[in-house]
């Protein structure tokens, strides 16, 4: 359920904000990860961002090499919560607490830093998950905050001045306790320092050096004839499909650009429509680099078109999971 009231005439001037008119957000909030774990109204009220904010967003984007795919917010939050609604991402946040944290710490770094936190939460994968936040994934964007900021300029203490200012050391069932989350970002500064160090903005692969090439097929799991599907595709017409679909959908579907399919290690038909197929595809990931994941996905064909399931491998700081999408794809 998604959907936006216009409160014509309704305007309010903020410090750097842009005058914009306010707008009602109706979320759901099944897929929310907030910054301290307050619970949210389901009656959002949002408004344009700072130039600030934007700024900061856009900066941190960079840092990582991606696209933006995701909106940022100014709203009644009660501090910063990143939030996927029928399939749109957004990044919402309160003017009001973003200024307090800064005035509290003495630090523009602290308003980063929470800024930072949320986008982790989208590129984990976090929000497309049902439930909203949990301790392990709280860890996971507090570790990608301190990273983002050791390779932004900021000293441990101010990666860490957001977190200190929280008054409560206890943990809850969504978040975890004050002393893990800046343990966390610790660890995440130490790698982005490390990073920085080591110049590790590389632009070759992290787990492959090589792409194969599309009719490099290794196991494949074909019938006698080369015929997969009622339409007659072809195997090198398969491999065609799946990466035409990536370049269209995957950015979308999971955050990180898609560079290439690398490899189809398995197809199986599955009735005289559906394929089941098996590989590996590269993707952007931190700090530029490209990594390669493992992905599964299922193949309807329908007339001119393939409707596609595609399950993709993501590997974090705490282990691998597997993140989904279905889109339709026309070749």
């Amino acid at each position: 359920m998604f959907y936006f009231k216009n409160a014509a005439g309704l305007f309010f001037l903020f410090m750097h904000f842009t005058l914009s008119s306010q707008t009602l957000f109706d979320f759901s909030l099944q897929k929310n990860c907030s910054y301290y774990g307050e619970k949210m109204d389901s009656d959002v009220y949002g408004f344009a961002s700072s130039k600030e904010a934007i700024s900061i967003v856009d900066e941190i984007v960079q840092k990582v090499g991606l696209v933006q795919n995701f909106e940022i917010k100014a709203a009644s939050v009660p501090n910063a919560a990143a939030v996927i609604e029928e399939g749109q991402r957004y990044i919402l946040y309160s003017e009001n607490f973003i200024q307090s944290v800064k005035a509290e710490t003495g630090s523009k770094w602290s308003s980063i830093s929470i800024l930072a936190h949320e986008i982790g939460h989208h590129l984990n994968g976090h929000t497309l998950k049902e439930g909203g936040s949990r301790p392990v994934s709280e860890l996971e964007a507090d570790k990608f905050s301190g990273f983002i900021l050791a390779k932004m300029g900021a000293t441990l203490k101010e990666a860490q001045s957001a977190i200190m200012s929280l008054e409560n050391d206890e943990g809850s069932f969504t978040h975890p306790p004050k002393r893990a989350r800046l343990e966390a970002i610790a660890v995440g500064f130490r790698e982005g320092t490390e990073s920085i160090e080591s110049n590790l903005i590389p632009s070759n692969t992290i787990e492959s050096d090589k792409i194969e090439e599309p009719s490099s097929f290794r196991n494949v799991e074909l019938p006698e004839r080369t015929i997969v599907a009622k339409n007659d595709i072809s195997k090198d017409e398969v491999f065609k499909i799946v990466k035409g679909w990536c370049k269209e959908h995957f950015s979308n579907c999971f955050t990180w650009p898609f560079l290439e399919l690398n490899s189809i290690d398995s197809v199986r038909k599955k009735g005289d429509d559906k394929l089941s197929i098996t590989g590996t595809n590269f993707n952007s990931g931190y700090g530029g680099a490209s990594h390669k994941r493992a992905f599964k996905a299922e193949l309807t064909f329908s007339g001119n078109s393939v409707k596609i399931y595609f399950e993709k491998e993501v590997s974090t700081f705490f282990g691998t999971s597997w993140d989904s999408c279905t889109k339709t794809y026309y070749p």
